[in-house]
């Protein structure tokens, strides 16, 4: 073949237009991850004792220093550096160190770091209050961390971690949803749904049209007539468009994987989180 034959090439054309769009996005990404990044991840896993005085283990009654608890939360935070650069303790601003508050309606009853990623990082509660627990470290290489257990009052959404780090990003949360629930939250989980909904939808009906196409039992000119595309779009830009459509739903999944089996968090502390 000839260079004036590949150039009238459609295929040509659309192989040399996803290989652009996948070096694009390679260039942007090896630039972002060599970025210098200081960051401190957090993410929570919570289990209710006893809600408004009614216990998940029967026959269970509980106090604190002498008073009956009628609401019991055990929540477990796991704390990391997710930069890529060592976090020492002159990193941390003193102002807004790195600690565990809550609001009016918590109350924290006990704290303790049951796992640290490596002991010399030297992890440790420096201040323990009934609003308040307040941490501290040596250092922390890449990925480091500890899983922090808190016996609390209230709801997990009236906690919040805390922290600022000097020329760094803001403390990442990869609960998305630690702070108090909100109506914007909600609309958006619901917009999100919806849309993936829609999408696997498109791509279903799409594959089954190209398919009875490719078979035969659908000629080509009712395909483009029931997708609109006759005249409109390249057969080119439609194949570029379901590969959008597919990334789209990749990129949705990857997420979900990520979530239930805590793949974002270390594996040294992801084993521990339950």
């Amino acid at each position: 073949m000839n260079i004036q034959g590949l150039m009238e090439n459609p295929y040509a054309w659309a192989v040399l237009s996803i290989c652009t769009i996948v070096a694009l996005i390679f260039a942007v990404y090896t630039w972002i991850v060599g970025k210098k990044k200081m960051e401190l991840s957090c993410f929570h896993n919570t289990f209710r004792v006893v809600k408004a005085g009614k216990s998940v283990i029967p026959k269970l009654s509980l106090s604190y220093e002498g008073q009956a608890i009628d609401d019991l939360t055990v929540t477990k935070y796991v704390i990391w550096n997710s930069g890529n650069e060592v976090l020492n303790r002159s990193d941390i601003v003193q102002v807004c160190p790195l600690q565990i508050v809550c609001d009016d309606n918590a109350q924290i009853l006990d704290a303790q770091i049951i796992v640290q990623s490596d002991e010399t990082n030297a992890f440790k509660i420096l201040e323990k209050k009934d609003k308040c627990v307040k941490l501290e470290f040596d250092y922390a290489n890449v990925d480091d961390g500890i899983i922090l257990q808190i016996l609390h009052t209230g709801d997990v959404t009236d906690i919040n971690v805390e922290c600022r780090i000097k020329g760094g990003k803001e403390l990442r949360n990869l609960n998305h949803n630690i702070k108090k629930k909100n109506r914007n939250y909600n609309i958006n989980k619901r917009i999100l749904i919806i849309l993936m909904g829609v999408d696997v939808l498109l791509v279903c009906a799409m594959s089954v049209f190209l398919v009875l196409e490719r078979v035969g039992i659908m000629a080509k000119e009712t395909l483009r007539k029931i997708m609109f595309f006759d005249g409109v779009i390249s057969d080119t830009f439609f194949i570029m468009m379901l590969l959008i459509l597919v990334g789209v739903l990749l990129i949705m999944y990857v997420r979900l994987v990520k979530k239930v089996f805590y793949i974002g968090i270390p594996a040294k502390l992801r084993k521990n989180i339950e």
